[in-house]
This record gives C-alpha cells, structure tokens and sequence, in this order.
C-alpha cells in the first residue's frame, strides 16, 4: 500500500491528513536538498518525463497482472499459516463516504506521488547510475518494502516496487509506476470501503 501504519484508529480528519502529508514530506524533502539543490537534479532525471502512454499503459497492465497473480495467493498463504499484513488503513479514517474520499485523496494520490519520487525518482535511480538494473531494483525495492513496517508484507511489497522499478528502468519515467501505485491504492480501499458496505 506505502501508506503510513502508525496511525490510531478512526482519526480525525485533520490529524489523519497531517500525519500523510508529514510522511509525504519525509519522501520529498530530501530528494529536494540532495538531488535538487546540491546535485542540480532537473525534473526528467528524478523521472518526471513523458512516457508513450500506449507502452506505458500496457506495462502498467502487465504488472498489475504480475503483482495481483502474487499477491492473493500470498495473502491465501499468511492467513492459514496467521502472518500478520498490513491492517484495513480504511479504518484510521472517519466513516463514511468523506472518509472514502479523504483515503482516496491521501492514500492514492498523496501516498503515490511522493513515495515513487523518491524510491524509484531518487533512489532507484541514483543506484542505477553504478549498479547494474537488478542490484538497483533489488536495494531499492527492499528499503521500498521494510520501510512500510509491516513484516508481513514485505514480500509482496519487495515484488511491487521491483515491477515499479521496471517500468522505471523501461520507460526512462517514473509516471507509469505513479499510475499503477494509485491504482493500487485506490483499489484497496474501495475494496474495504465494499466490504464494510456489505457487513453493515
């Protein structure tokens, strides 16, 4: 998911959102101090540059495919064997359609951007420049995955930001990986926001 875990539940929608946006800024601020302001990094090198959106579309297919293909059947194996993943994030936000929204808003536009600037904009990338793809996509992709702090996750996690830094290393950008993050994230949550409509 990328989205931060240590957050009480049911918050308000003011604590919630500046706990998102804080976590957006620990991304962010230091691609800008390190690659922008020292290194004189341009927007395209971070991998904010025009990808052909018909390739980048059916990449973004591919790995979604290849990253779903993965996940449930892990997802299957943590619950026989009772592996802890990541909690329903949908409910550290208020009830209701607005809190739908305010996910949505924070956990798939917010959560994306900011994170896939900086793991495969600044970090993939800076890797990339010395080691070969598989050495850059393996490190990063692993700090992708521990960071979210969610042990058992880390598997299907490590297996998405690989295929995020894929597309990065395929299309030179970092807006397909952009896309399928939010995708992603969207998703989740209105898959919980159906299924508490349902249970309710």
């Amino acid at each position: 998911m990328g989205l931060p875990t240590a957050i009480g539940i049911a918050a308000g929608p003011w604590r919630i959102t500046a706990i998102f946006l804080i976590t957006a800024a620990v991304w962010i601020v230091p691609v800008y101090i390190v690659a922008i302001r020292r290194r004189g990094a341009r927007a395209s090198e971070l991998g904010f540059a025009r990808a052909p959106w018909g390739a980048a579309a059916r990449l973004v297919g591919k790995a979604f495919l290849v990253y779903w293909g993965f996940s449930i059947p892990w997802q299957m194996i943590s619950a026989r064997f009772g592996m802890a993943l990541q909690p329903n994030m949908l409910k550290k936000f208020p009830d209701g359609w607005p809190g739908l929204v305010l996910a949505l808003f924070l956990g798939a536009v917010v959560a994306p951007i900011s994170e896939e600037t900086f793991f495969r904009g600044f970090i993939f990338a800076g890797l990339r420049k010395d080691y070969p793809f598989w050495i850059a996509a393996g490190a990063s992709s692993l700090i992708f995955a521990v960071g979210h702090l969610v042990p058992g996750a880390i598997l299907p996690l490590y297996v998405l930001g690989f295929l995020f830094a894929w597309m990065r290393e395929r299309t030179g950008s970092i807006w397909p990986s952009i896309a399928m993050h939010m995708l992603n994230n969207s998703l989740y949550f209105l898959i919980r926001f159906a299924q508490q409509y349902i249970r309710s």
